[in-house]
């Protein structure tokens, strides 16, 4: 008979053994690892965050950068401006994108219009026809946004724009198009123009009427036969005339040399300054704004119902 004796277990099988005593043991260490990781993780609280202070923007006060506003105009792909008009010198470049006061407060304005006002607008609305206006193309600056942010026109009868002057008027565009490609398009019957207010803080008034009179030109090119209708840019508060660039005393005189070009143009004047103002030339209350630039709804209505009683019964001026 043969002897059991201890047999010999192959190194093959030892080694397997120990590799898969590591394993096990690599496996239970990194199981305890991630434990004490979340652990941590939800006993720590996170580092505070190191506050940043924003970056100064400047004087709130001062006129900011030209802000385009959303004009909800129609896209048109007709002619651009006259070769003379693209060749705006650099001077005149710089000055068209300073704002007056006037880019400050229209914001405000439009941002702080309430319900109350707007059902007073409404309201104000029955003394006028706004169908009247359908084939009529209102052109001017933040002032005149007002006619169709407040629904007293359609948009496709309004080009205006903040910051527009008589110069910047002819060289810049309302989303994406000019005031030449609107004018082509539309073919409007009548043009009621009211610009100048934006330039009387860094524009001379000779200027402005020059540039003025050069797009009175242009567009009795494209349209001959369009009826134009120079408006007296309009009054401001007692308050924004002692404390502003744009005083009575400016606004009086460029109102006078508009009066004057219209005549040379033979085009119509029509004086709603004075119909605005009080007995010292100021804006009435109930038509002015907080800041003393801008209109309220009724000031719109009323000029609005002027118009159309002027060209309605034929005349020639409203002198």
């Amino acid at each position: 008979m043969q002897k059991n004796g201890n047999r010999k277990i192959p190194s093959s099988k030892i080694v397997n053994n120990l590799l898969s005593i590591l394993i096990g043991i690599c496996i239970v260490v990194c199981l305890v690892l991630s434990i004490i990781a979340i652990a941590k993780n939800i006993t720590e609280e996170p580092p505070a965050k190191e506050y940043t202070e924003p970056p100064f923007v400047g004087d709130m006060t001062a006129a900011p950068a030209l802000t385009t506003m959303t004009d909800p105009a129609d896209p048109f792909t007709e002619p651009t401006a006259p070769a003379e008009v693209l060749s705006t010198t650099t001077a005149q470049t710089a000055a068209e994108t300073t704002e007056t006061a006037e880019t400050t407060t229209a914001e405000a304005t439009t941002a702080t219009t309430t319900a109350a006002t707007t059902a007073a607008v409404t309201a104000a609305a029955a003394d006028y026809n706004k169908e009247y206006f359908s084939n009529w193309l209102f052109i001017g600056d933040s002032i005149f946004t007002g006619l169709y942010g407040y629904n007293f026109l359609d948009s496709t009868n309004v080009f205006a724009k903040i910051g527009f002057s008589p110069s910047s008027v002819r060289t810049s565009d309302v989303n994406g198009t000019t005031v030449y490609q609107k004018l082509a398009v539309a073919k409007p019957e009548v043009i009621c123009i009211m610009l100048g207010t934006n330039g009387l803080a860094y524009l001379s008034t000779d200027t402005m009427i020059a540039d003025y009179g050069k797009f009175i030109g242009e567009i009795r090119d494209l349209l001959p036969d369009s009826r134009i209708i120079v408006l007296s840019i309009t009054p401001v508060t007692k308050k924004h005339s002692d404390e502003k660039p744009e005083t009575l005393e400016i606004i009086t005189a460029y109102n006078e040399a508009l009066k004057t070009l219209a005549e040379d143009s033979e085009v119509d004047y029509f004086d709603i300054f004075t119909e605005l103002s009080d007995e010292n030339g100021y804006s009435k209350t109930e038509y002015a704004e907080n800041d003393g630039l801008h209109l309220k709804g009724a000031a719109y209505t009323k000029v609005l119902s002027m118009l159309e009683e002027y060209v309605e019964d034929g005349d020639n001026g409203n002198e």
